[in-house]
């Protein structure tokens, strides 16, 4: 995905408060490596569609990525089911 590919993607995400859409802009950023930006869309998707797990499923990978294993390891305990 290309910069202005992404760029786009977060702009619809935004406009049209589109979960399905934010997770795709998560797992974007993941691919490049920007944790960080990347669980910033998945907690949007799921802020947007709290059942959505793929969202939920890469906000914890996210965080496990940024070394951030307590918050990885509550994520799944409390989303484990979705």
């Amino acid at each position: 995905v290309t910069q202005a590919q992404l760029s786009s993607m977060v702009t619809q995400a935004t406009e049209r408060q589109d979960a399905a859409l934010a997770t795709k802009a998560g797992w974007a950023y993941f691919g490049r490596n920007e944790f960080s930006s990347a669980g910033m869309w998945f907690n949007q998707a799921l802020e947007w569609s709290p059942g959505l797990g793929e969202a939920a499923y890469g906000l914890a990978l996210s965080k496990f990525r940024e070394g951030d294993l307590s918050s990885a390891e509550a994520i799944v305990n409390y989303r484990g089911g979705s």
